[in-house]
């Protein structure tokens, strides 16, 4: 099936469907052997796996792994299992509203089914096996710069509801300000509030347009709303564009993640403003946890901060300023150039404390 971009491809969408139907079908001749055993042959399989340090969090569907792990997702039965874990592992790269619906109506029937047998097996095509492999997720369903589209906002709903417990990275290109609270007669805000206020299990989020933009009032209503990532208890690394870190109440929230140790700021706001050392030292309690900062923005756009030089003295907080390239002619739109950057980085698995 065509993917988005014209290719022709079969996606990770359509993986359980055309797998199943496979069941029926003979993979091989009655007087036909294998070459190889199919232990060896997994063994090889695993081979496939993206080597470290750099496991990526989503492969597109153009890319040489995902299309080998679908090849051999239809190739047989006895290695399908194999390379089905792969796929779900490192290719959920949701990039418009039909591959969150499929997933989603997939992982819904595995589901069902699951809970209609009692067994939840490791072999077959079982919600329990399969939903565990999903750990990592890029999300970009709303398709036309807009999230007023109730649709997709109850789809992801569900399939966060069903990856809550095992999801770990997630990556999101959401236009979340596209529509602001007084604009949301859908009430798809609060749909999509609830849905990330699940993931609390997340070790790794990078919103890459905004700060996670999900207050369901404009201020100074919003004074009583954390922020959405503030819920998050095992949080390690956490990415945000545009955020405005001279708020009051950025740092006190910041501050409540125990497990934080990376923060990355694209294109931040208030930065003149704050002594990050500071800001941090006095909201994480009495314990004096490190944090790395890492600022991304172009050379030019980079404030010139009274505050650089404390920054540096604090063994403690570790402040980077990561200059994007840009081109030869400098025609780019700065906001593009680094919100793709950023994402590009994540996506392949890169840690933003080694970003130079």
């Amino acid at each position: 099936m065509p993917t988005d971009k014209g290719e022709c491809t079969p996606t990770s969408l359509q993986l359980a469907a055309e797998t199943q139907e496979m069941d029926g079908l003979e993979m091989s001749s009655p007087n036909s052997l294998p070459f190889l055993p199919p232990e060896v042959i997994r063994h090889i399989i695993d081979f496939l796996v993206p080597p470290p340090p750099l496991l990526p969090v989503a492969l597109h569907s153009s890319h040489i792994l995902t299309k080998t792990y679908l090849s051999l997702c239809l190739t047989s039965r006895a290695i399908r299992p194999a390379a089905l874990r792969l796929l779900y592992t490192y290719c959920l790269y949701l990039d418009s509203p039909h591959r969150l619906h499929r997933l989603g109506d997939t992982l819904s029937d595995l589901s069902n089914q699951t809970i209609q047998s009692g067994n939840p097996g490791t072999d077959s095509l079982t919600y329990t096996h399969f939903s565990s492999q999903i750990t990592s997720l890029y999300l970009a369903p709303f398709a036309h710069n807009s999230l007023d589209n109730l649709p997709v906002a109850n789809s992801l709903s569900r399939l966060v509801d069903l990856l809550a417990v095992n999801l770990r990275t997630l990556v999101i290109d959401i236009p979340l300000r596209s529509l602001y609270p007084d604009e949301d007669s859908q009430n798809v805000r609060p749909i999509i509030r609830r849905a990330f206020s699940q993931l609390t299990r997340l070790q790794v989020f990078c919103s890459v347009r905004d700060e996670l933009y999900l207050d369901l009032h404009e201020p100074p209503l919003n004074a009583d709303e954390p922020p959405v990532w503030s819920l998050w208890p095992d949080i390690r690394i956490l990415a945000l564009y545009n955020a405005d870190i001279g708020t009051a109440r950025f740092w006190p929230h910041l501050g409540r993640l125990k497990g934080l140790h990376t923060l990355v700021l694209t294109r931040c706001d208030g930065l003149e403003s704050v002594d990050i050392t500071r800001a941090w030292v006095e909201n994480c309690g009495d314990v004096k946890r490190p944090l790395t900062v890492v600022l991304v923005n172009i050379d030019s756009d980079h404030p010139v901060s009274t505050q650089w030089n404390g920054w540096k003295d604090d063994g403690a907080v570790i402040v980077k300023k990561v200059n994007v390239p840009v081109s030869y002619y400098g025609d780019d739109d700065p906001i593009d150039l680094c919100q793709e950057w950023v994402k590009r980085r994540l996506l392949r698995g890169e840690a933003p404390n080694t970003w130079t």
